[in-house]
């Protein structure tokens, strides 16, 4: 199709051949897409759509990624995650499958391909998987923890400690791996082992909420209930479930009176809930009971507390 331009003098001239050149741009770029996007935009876009969990768009791209490109591992494994999405396990593990043959050493989908295969409790399969991942990056402590999830869940328990320990000598600061050994030490019924690595993990991660309920099953097995309550209330503390937080602190002073550490604990819990008159109570009983932190606190406030009797 011919266009007709009228050209003018001076700034309409030059306006007139902008437009020409902007016409001709538009012409060449409308040519250069008519093969449509390519597989990986496809699988972009997908992937943006299951985030949004419109999983039938998402499909639809994956589906047409696939077919732009056979050797696409990252489009395999958008389908896997759809097919996960929708709790169809056998379906997730064949896709991730796909991605691995289609590219053998994507470490993301080797660790994918893993965790589908513990979730099926398809444990040996897991294991095959993650061992190939590992023999890919033998340096990522990540794969050493995998290993050891999965020796745990198939009751191997020394197998497992050594794949954490493994994975601690690669990444020293790691809290999961902490707690892990920890879970696999009180598995095997060796509660102070488990205590050390719980506590490792808070010292690391000290809203690591799980740690001070897996603590506080170790100090209920010793008999230590209101110690076991006070760590309750910490980890209920730290989700921020501040109501079952109060009644666990309130729980281990009924056992015990006089947990200096637990009427603190509750204070700070109190304070969280913005009840100062009840937090300044609590410090003055933990003051009291001669706890440091609470009396440095009630001194730079000027409230004065009693000694407990």
């Amino acid at each position: 199709m011919m266009v007709h331009v009228q050209l003018k003098q001076g700034f309409g001239m030059r306006s007139t051949r902008i437009m020409v050149i902007a016409l001709t741009a538009g012409l060449v770029l409308a040519s250069c897409n008519k093969q449509g996007p390519s597989s990986e935009e496809m699988t972009f876009r997908g992937d943006v759509y299951l985030n949004l969990k419109n999983v039938d768009k998402a499909k639809d791209y994956a589906t047409k990624a696939i077919a732009s490109d056979s050797k696409n591992a990252e489009a395999y494994m958008l389908m896997a995650r759809i097919w996960a999405t929708a709790n169809n396990i056998d379906s997730a593990i064949a896709y991730y499958l796909k991605a691995t043959e289609a590219q053998p050493e994507n470490l993301e989908a080797l660790y994918a391909l893993s965790n589908v295969y513990a979730m099926h409790k398809e444990y040996d399969k897991a294991l095959t998987a993650i061992d190939k991942a590992i023999a890919l990056k033998p340096d990522s402590a990540l794969g050493y923890n995998n290993q050891g999830v999965i020796y745990t869940n198939k009751s191997e328990f020394d197998k497992a400690i050594a794949s954490f320990k493994k994975a601690l000598e690669k990444q020293s600061v790691y809290p999961q791996v902490h707690y892990n050994l920890g879970s696999t030490y009180a598995k095997r019924g060796d509660c102070a082992s488990a205590l050390t690595e719980f506590k490792k993990s808070l010292e690391q991660d000290p809203n690591f909420a799980q740690s001070y309920f897996e603590i506080a099953s170790c100090e209920a097995q010793k008999g230590n209930n209101a110690e076991a309550y006070n760590q309750n209330g910490l980890g209920f503390t730290v989700q921020n479930n501040l109501q079952a937080a109060a009644a666990a602190f309130m729980k281990a002073i009924e056992i015990d009176p006089n947990f200096a550490v637990a009427h603190n604990n509750l204070a700070h819990m109190y304070l969280r809930a913005n009840q100062r008159d009840k937090a300044i109570e609590e410090f003055k009983k933990a003051a009291g009971l001669g706890h440091a932190d609470a009396q440095r606190l009630l001194a730079n406030e000027n409230i004065s507390w009693a000694k407990s009797k």
